[in-house]
């Protein structure tokens, strides 16, 4: 028997109002005019991972060794690489790995640092306590840095990459969790529930969570373009992705040895990261506009 019953509240008066918080979302959203603009530089990049079989003009990987860094124009639209590849496809194919590592590596890491982040704060006492150390040391190493160490450790390619960069994420959505669990657990709903039986786990994800959401979707939402940054980053180095998987970070280490003669290889591939960074950026910026409520109320 939940809260909301017990103070005879019907079920079917709850569920419009979360419709109605949707919707004030959603229209808080539109007077976000950057935040619109982020979606659509997102939306640019997304359109481009799920389209890029049907709007790349070349194999993202076809040697041409009889138009080697050749310039931009009407049969290579961004030009080719140092072997021939056309670099428009290659940067259609580069948005899919950068996309991957953006949305489900935080994605994941945001679940596993709110479970952390839920238990430590509810738990309370020694196990809080070891579980919020262990936190502290992750958070204590230089980001990129500990990145690199681990795809090091572990091998360079994709997974590893995205493993480094999840350790990077939990941390700070562990933090926020244990923060706003702290705060609510000691309210009165909470309190209803403890002496009405219910479990911890119940509690936890059925109460707690869903009051606790806010502030981790903002965080989330924010580290989507340091994801995609990090990857690519990693990519650079050959710790990310590798060759001849077509990677934005990959193509600007392969363009720089060709920067005078073929400046149009490190320009295209750090353009896209500029615009997919800048579009998670601007969106995340907004979302923390309309959650957060001190900025809401200023």
């Amino acid at each position: 028997m939940s809260t909301i019953a017990a103070a005879g509240v019907p079920d079917t008066l709850v569920r419009p109002a979360r419709r109605n918080r949707f919707v004030g979302f959603l229209s808080a959203f539109r007077r976000q005019r950057l935040g619109i603009v982020g979606v659509m530089l997102l939306s640019l990049t997304v359109i481009a991972a799920i389209g890029a079989p049907w709007i790349a003009p070349y194999s993202p990987n076809k040697i041409d060794a009889l138009h080697v860094l050749q310039s931009p124009g009407m049969h290579h639209l961004l030009g080719t690489d140092s072997l021939g590849r056309d670099v428009f496809s290659r940067i259609l194919y580069g948005a899919r790995v950068s996309l991957y590592a953006g949305f489900v590596v935080v994605s994941v890491s945001m679940i596993i640092g709110t479970a952390i982040g839920l238990v430590a704060g509810y738990a309370g006492g020694i196990t809080d306590a070891v579980l919020m150390r262990l936190m502290d040391a992750l958070l204590a190493f230089p980001g990129l840095v500990f990145a690199i160490a681990i795809t090091a450790a572990l091998g360079p390619n994709l997974t590893n990459a995205m493993i480094a960069i999840a350790v990077l994420s939990f941390p700070g959505a562990a933090r926020i969790a244990r923060g706003e669990t702290l705060s609510l657990r000691e309210r009165d709903f909470v309190l209803a529930e403890r002496v009405l039986g219910a479990s911890p786990v119940r509690i936890l994800f059925r109460h707690i969570l869903p009051n606790a959401l806010a502030p981790i979707i903002v965080l989330g939402s924010l580290r989507v373009g340091g994801a995609i940054l990090i990857e690519t980053s990693l990519s650079f180095l050959g710790l990310g992705v590798q060759p001849p998987t077509a990677s934005w970070g990959a193509m600007v280490n392969e363009g720089s040895a060709f920067l005078e003669r073929a400046p149009w290889i490190s320009m295209a591939s750090g353009g896209a990261i500029f615009l997919a960074v800048m579009g998670a950026n601007l969106l995340g910026d907004a979302v923390r506009d309309i959650l957060d409520p001190r900025l809401r109320n200023a």
